[in-house]
């Protein structure tokens, strides 16, 4: 659709005019690259939850727990529009990232060589771009704990000419109320695929399992015993309104500040010394002498409930909608409420059936419930009884919104591709396509070394296992009494080149990929940006008697002899994206795959880690669109030992915790486990990022050997406590792609 080119287009320019807007505010700044879709490394093949801010991942976590107990093989992505929402499922994931701006061009980087088994969302969290998206690959999409409002509903009432292409491709819809269902209906969810499930929200597990633990947990906050009122997830704003209710009842109450968001915590600091309350901040690590904790870590609002006797729910006293009210409910505790209640109201609406909640607008109203609780706690004691059989009522959505997902129809109901993708996508083709037949006809100027090249590349973006078969080859063309030099754009590296790598060069000047070249394959690597200019260098300096092009398959200024592509067959989504051939930014390839093919010498399916049987599958069916004439081989790799880094130390398979910066973390953990190393824990970085010394210090507490690449060991620095994996590729008909290489 033209709207959703515009609403895309549009997206991306506000974007860049957010930039200074994310940098003024400290939370902001977190992490500000994700959204921009650098994400780093992320496994092959995922299933993707996303939830936009805390409540909403809170929420989703008993769901990520049960499908992980029924799928502990799938690898989990967890995204959200905030940095605070990722913390709260740091052991529940594998991967939590943040959810790139709604604009093509930033979700297609964030996704490049990554296949969505699924994307399971929660509440309202429509996102168009994103949605069409996956839409258009075929990813099926089920929105859980799906809340309509009502001003929620009229809103996208208005622009439903724009939504309902969107709402009709979810393969499945769990609305947490029969209202919400409803309204979801009317905008475009067919019935076939849309239920009422409950909400899953009741079926987070508390935190704090016993009364002991609790009256534990009471003492790590306050010396003295007291009845305790928590103000939880409190703005500024209302915090204002409730400051003067708590200086009253110091003597009589004590109370718990949790401010909302932790950039606040300072502020809330300020405002109780300015007020001359006297408070223990519980960073600090001490149960207070003090009537009053403000709560300023991460993570404890939860059980600080289990010894509360009231509650107070912020986001209620300003127009913010409500926090989650049911923390408090879990544990039986009576719950205050203000009256901006609109993104609660299917929680609250049922707390209130009971008659287990008060609700306030003013200061005065606050005070009138202290001082009623304080007279009448029995009273109140009911109130937390029904708060508690709500919530217990209410729990077993979780099993029913698996069900639903797995019952779904394993597509999405896909629609045409939108006109923003597919007319870039066209427009990209035309372009890439032009400049080839400048080649050509000649129109755009190649030169010819003096010296045969190699050139090692791919069609598509994302890894294509290029390093390992670069390492082959010149081991290959070694034993056949050549010279190769390595010629790389150095990826990574600050030196335009060209330039001559050094064994003592670091991987910040040349790269990593190139330094780890130079090291292992003991041969003259050359990095340039200019192709040219580096064969050149090779030619002047007699470095080789062979050109090596590593990664410069689209770069055609320097002519080349032999062209042999990698095609990733490591998951089934990469083999899917080159069976569609489909071009950026609807798929994956850099160029039209017909052209590409056209060019090519050899094709060699690259495992990217050890062979399976899925890959062979996977093998045979590329094998068949390809054309005839085209050789085709497979690699794998095989690991050969592990060593300490300075190599003096081997280490046999046992217990380890392994980190990695590569394009395919994924293979690397399975050659380990493969090769009888079990990898207690693991850490993934993005591709090309140096490992830190407190990457290294968290791992170290595991207090076992502390495993990387051999792309990751260039960058470290020597003496560090590490052992590094010797990695070798391997050629199924070696013999033949032995015969091809002697051409040369």
């Amino acid at each position: 659709m033209l709207l959703q080119f515009v609403y895309s287009t549009l997206t991306a320019g506000l974007s860049f005019l957010l930039i200074p807007v994310f940098l003024l505010k400290e939370r902001g700044r977190v992490r500000l690259w994700e959204r921009f879709g650098l994400w780093g490394s992320i496994a092959p093949e995922v299933v993707w939850f996303h939830g936009a801010s805390v409540g909403e991942v809170q929420a989703l976590l008993p769901l990520i727990r049960k499908w992980k107990e029924q799928f502990p093989e799938h690898k989990v992505l967890l995204t959200s529009t905030s940095a605070t929402g990722l913390n709260c499922a740091k052991e529940d994931v594998h991967y939590r990232r943040l959810l790139p701006f709604d604009s093509y061009p930033w979700l297609w980087l964030a996704l490049r060589g990554v296949t969505v088994h699924r994307l399971i969302f929660g509440e309202t969290e429509v996102w168009p771009a994103l949605l069409s998206l996956l839409a258009n690959r075929g990813v099926p999409l089920h929105l859980v704990n799906g809340v309509m409002t009502e001003k929620t509903y009229k809103t996208y009432s208005k622009v439903r000419f724009f939504l309902s292409s969107l709402f009709s491709s979810f393969s499945s819809l769990s609305a947490s109320d029969e209202q919400s269902l409803s309204r979801f209906r009317k905008l475009g969810v067919s019935r076939e695929r849309s239920f009422y499930a409950g909400n899953i929200k009741y079926d987070r597990p508390r935190g704090i399992a016993s009364k002991e633990d609790g009256e534990k947990k009471a003492k790590s906050f306050f010396h003295e015993h007291r009845e305790v009122v928590v103000l939880g997830s409190v703005h500024p704003e209302e915090f204002e309104l409730l400051l003067s209710g708590l200086k009253e009842y110091l003597d009589r109450l004590s109370f718990i500040v949790a401010p909302r968001h932790s950039e606040k915590f300072d502020h809330f600091a300020s405002r109780l010394q300015e007020e001359g309350v006297s408070f223990t901040r519980r960073s600090e690590g001490i149960s207070s002498p003090h009537s009053v904790v403000l709560l300023d870590t991460l993570g404890e609002l939860e059980s600080v409930y289990s010894f509360s006797s009231l509650a107070f729910v912020g986001g209620t006293l300003v127009p913010l909608g409500g926090h989650n009210p049911l923390e408090p409910a879990s544990y039986g505790v009576p719950i205050i409420v203000g009256p901006h209640q609109h993104k609660i109201i299917h929680l609250i609406e049922g707390l209130k059936e009971e008659r287990a909640l008060c609700e306030i607008q003013t200061t005065a109203d606050f005070k009138h419930v202290l001082q009623k609780y304080l007279e009448s706690p029995d009273e109140f004691a009911e109130f937390g009884k029904k708060a508690h059989k709500v919530w217990k009522d209410n729990q077993g959505a979780c099993e029913r919104v698996v069900h639903t997902i797995l019952e779904a129809p394993k597509t999405s109901h896909i629609h045409p591709p939108s006109f923003g993708l597919f007319l870039l996508s066209k427009l990209y083709g035309v372009a890439t396509s032009f400049r080839n037949k400048a080649f050509d006809y000649g129109l755009l100027k190649q030169t010819k070394s003096a010296l045969p090249v190699i050139c090692i590349g791919n069609l598509t973006a994302g890894g294509n296992g290029k390093t390992p078969l670069c390492e082959y080859i010149v081991t290959q063309l070694q034993s056949l009494d050549k010279k190769p030099a390595i010629l790389s754009r150095g990826y990574g590296g600050s030196t335009p080149g060209p330039y001559i790598v050094k064994e003592t060069d670091s991987a910040t000047l040349v790269g990593d990929e190139p330094l780890m070249l130079h090291r292992k394959c003991k041969t003259p690597v050359v990095v340039s940006r200019s192709r040219v200019a580096g064969a050149r260098l090779i030619e002047q300096q007699e470095l080789g008697d062979v050109v090596v092009l590593d990664d410069g398959y689209q770069h055609r200024y320097l002519r080349r002899d032999l062209n042999i592509i990698t095609v990733d067959i490591s998951s089934e989504g990469a083999a899917e994206s080159f069976l569609k051939g489909e071009l950026i930014p609807l798929g994956r390839f850099r160029e039209s795959k017909e052209e590409g093919l056209n060019r090519a010498d050899i094709v060699v399916l690259a495992y990217r880690g050890v062979r399976t049987e899925d890959g062979q599958v996977r093998a045979s069916r590329i094998r068949e669109s390809l054309p005839e004439h085209l050789p085709v081989f497979e690699s794998y790799l095989s690991l050969q030992g592990i060593v300490s880094l300075s190599g003096n130390e081997t280490l046999s398979p046992q217990k380890v915790v392994a980190v990695c910066g590569i394009a395919n973390p994924e293979g690397f953990f399975s050659l380990l486990s493969q090769s009888g190393y079990d990898c207690v824990a693991t850490k993934v970085l993005g591709d090309h990022q140096r490992i830190s010394q407190s990457d290294l210090e968290q791992l170290s507490q595991y207090n076992l050997p502390i495993v990387c690449t051999e792309k990751d060991a260039v960058k470290l620095p020597g003496g560090s406590q590490v052992y590094v994996t010797r990695v070798g590729g391997e050629i199924d008909d070696s013999e033949e792609f032995l015969e091809l290489l002697k051409v040369i």
